[in-house]
């Protein structure tokens, strides 16, 4: 969604666009897909939790909730955030920096909300799954790795982020965890 989003968007507005090709393929490889094969060695926090009315299907209405409404949401806000950006005069370069690392965090910041559906962060150990907690430090290494090596940086035609931006990423992974687990209180509030 945040591709189809921030291109599309672009695209209307006529703006540059935050992303090219290699970019997103880089994101797409070296911070999305860790945690993704990480789940697949979590426990089933929900099914401890005593639900008797969960579902066992893949696709449960919370799940299409989660990805495509808060997807769509998250993209869109994503997308404002980077307009925003240009009209308040901060460099292409330097936009597309800040979006690359609030588009890269993103899953690395929410996926320990992830690992329940219906519980609160709060009500269980979020870091008891070490294989996850691995990949996020592994994807978020790539990702400092990216960021502050010139070579790769200037490859992929990134901008040194000064300290006084990273305020926006910081508030930007905030809300979004903000979001997930607002969804999933109201996904508790109907299993009552």
């Amino acid at each position: 969604f945040d591709e189809i989003f921030v291109v599309g968007g672009s695209l209307i507005f006529g703006l540059a666009l935050p992303l090219n090709a290699l970019q997103i393929i880089w994101v797409n490889l070296l911070t999305g897909s860790l945690p993704a094969l990480a789940f697949a060695y979590d426990e089933d926090l929900d099914k401890e939790a005593g639900r008797k009315n969960l579902k066992k299907e893949l696709l449960t209405k919370e799940v299409k909730i989660l990805t495509f409404g808060l997807g769509v949401l998250t993209s869109f806000l994503l997308f404002v955030l980077y307009k925003e950006m240009l009209e308040f005069g901060v460099p292409l370069p330097l936009a597309r920096s800040i979006f690359f690392v609030c588009f890269s965090t993103y899953i690395l910041v929410v996926a320990f909300s992830f690992r329940s559906l219906y519980r609160s962060i709060f009500s269980y150990n979020p870091f008891s799954n070490p294989k996850l907690n691995y990949a996020i430090l592994l994807a978020f290494v790539f990702l400092l790795f990216t960021m502050f090596t010139p070579i790769i940086r200037n490859v992929l035609g990134f901008s040194l982020i000064p300290v006084s931006y990273l305020w926006i990423i910081l508030l930007w992974s905030i809300l979004n965890i903000f979001l997930v687990e607002f969804a999933k209180w109201i996904f508790r509030l109907r299993l009552r």
